[in-house]
C-alpha cells in the first residue's frame, strides 16, 4: 500500500506554501523459498515535508520549512513464517527503525542594479535517531547537526568572470552504542571559501575554488578544487579535467551496519585516541580526465566518451574482513592506497527510436 498527498496554496504573488506527504505499508511477510526467513522485510513509513516560499519582488527571496520521517522495517525469522520450529534458540530477527526531523531556511538577496551580484544564507538543523537490532546485537545512534553557510557572489567586469566568497560552520553531535562499544563525539568545524569561474562562451570554462577550515579534532586543513572544460568544432569535441582534495570522518559503525548481522567480533585498532573512534580522518586527492567526441554515422548521431580518474588516499580507514573470518578489523591505512578507473563508452542512434550504448570499464 502506498499513499501520497501533495497540496499547495498561493496566498498572493509573494507568498506560497506546499505540503508533501507520503506513507507506505508492507504488512505481508513472504517466504517463497521456504527457508524460514522473510524474503523481503515488512514495515511502514511516514514522510512529511512542509515548505514555504517568499519573494518580495524587490530582490529578497526566502524558502523555509521542515520535514519528518519515520521508517520501520522488520525481517528475519518472523513468527508468521514458522511452521515446525522446535529449536531452543530464540528467533533470529532483524529490525531497523529510523526517526528523523529537520528544519531549514534559505534566504537571499539579488542586487538588481548590479548584474550577477547576490548573497545568500543557508541554515539547517537535523535530528536523526536510529534503533536497530540484528539477532542479539543491537545498535543505537543519535545525530544532531547544525549547519550555517553564507555566500556572496559577484562579477569581475563582466558576467563571464564570477566569484564567490563565503563562510560556513557545522556542529555535528553523534552518540552511538553497539555491543560493548560506546562512542560520543562533538565535531565543530568553521571555515571560509573562495571560488572563481570563467566562461568563454561554449568554448572554455574554468572553476577554481579553495576552502580553509578549522576542525576541533583535525586542526587547520585546506581543500582546493579545479575544473576545466575546453571545446572544439562547435562543442563536438570536448576535453575536461578536474582535481581536488577531500577530508571526511569515517563513521565506522553507521557505514558498516551490514556487518552487524554477522557473528564477527568487531576490533578497532586506534592510531590516535584523541580522534573519533581513535582513528585519523580519511584524506585523499582525486583527479581525472574526460574526452567526448560527437559525430555522425550513417547520418545518425553517435558519440565516444573516454574517462580516466585516479584517487590517491593519503590517509584511509580500512575495513578488513579478510585477515580473520571471525573478525572485522578497523584500522588506519599502512602503506599506499589508490583507485584507478578507466572507461570508454560508445553510443549510436542506429535508426529512429533505436539506440545502442556499450561501454568497457577497468578498475
Amino acid at each position: 500500500n502506498e499513499y501520497n498527498l501533495n497540496l499547495k496554496h498561493r496566498f498572493n504573488d509573494k507568498f506560497a506554501v506546499g505540503l508533501l506527504s507520503h506513507a507506505n505499508f508492507n504488512p505481508m511477510a513472504e517466504d517463497l523459498n521456504k527457508d524460514g526467513f522473510a524474503d523481503i522485510p515488512t514495515g511502514k513509513q511516514y514522510n512529511f515535508m512542509n515548505k514555504y516560499a517568499y519573494n518580495s519582488g524587490k530582490g529578497f527571496e526566502a524558502q523555509f520549512g521542515g520535514g519528518y520521517l519515520e521508517d520501520t522495517r522488520e525481517g528475519g525469522q518472523l513468527k508468521s513464517l514458522q511452521k515446525n520450529y522446535s529449536d531452543t534458540l530464540p528467533y533470529y530477527l532483524i529490525g531497523i527503525k529510523n526517526k528523523k526531523w529537520e528544519l531549514y531556511s534559505k534566504t537571499g538577496f539579488v542586487f538588481r542594479k548590479k548584474p550577477g551580484t547576490s548573497m545568500g544564507l543557508q541554515l539547517s538543523y537535523l535530528n536523526h535517531e536510529q534503533n536497530n537490532y540484528y539477532g542479539i546485537n543491537s545498535y543505537y545512534g543519535l545525530q544532531k547537526t547544525f549547519y550555517a553557510n553564507y555566500i556572496f557572489q559577484g562579477i569581475i567586469k563582466t558576467t563571464d568572470n564570477t566569484y564567490k566568497l563565503g563562510a560556513s560552520f557545522m556542529n555535528d553531535q553523534v552518540d552511538e552504542t553497539f555491543k560493548l562499544f560506546k562512542f560520543k563525539r562533538d565535531e565543530r568545524v568553521g571555515g571560509a571559501f573562495a571560488e572563481f569561474a570563467h566562461n568563454q562562451g561554449e568554448k572554455f570554462n574554468l572553476v577554481a575554488g579553495l576552502r580553509a577550515d578549522y576542525h576541533n579534532y583535525y586542526g587547520l586543513f585546506f581543500t582546493p578544487r579545479l575544473h576545466m572544460r575546453y571545446a572544439l568544432k562547435g562543442s563536438k569535441t570536448v576535453f575536461r579535467i578536474s582535481g581536488g582534495r577531500a577530508l571526511k570522518t569515517a563513521n565506522v559503525l553507521a557505514e558498516n551496519t551490514a556487518l552487524m548481522a554477522t557473528s564477527r567480533d568487531w576490533i578497532i585498532t586506534p592510531s590516535d585516541l584523541t580522534m573519533p573512534y581513535g582513528l585519523k580522518p580519511e584524506t585523499g586527492w582525486n583527479y581525472g580526465f574526460n574526452f567526448t567526441q560527437k559525430m555522425k554515422l550513417n547520418y545518425k548521431d553517435a558519440y565516444v566518451t573516454v574517462d580516466i580518474y585516479r584517487t590517491d588516499f593519503t590517509q584511509q580507514v580500512v575495513v578488513d574482513v579478510d585477515a580473520n573470518t571471525q573478525q572485522v578489523l578497523f584500522y588506519n591505512l599502512k602503506g599506499p592506497s589508490f583507485s584507478n578507473t578507466a572507461q570508454i563508452e560508445f553510443g549510436w542512434e542506429i535508426r529512429k527510436r533505436l539506440n545502442v550504448k556499450t561501454a568497457y570499464r577497468y578498475v
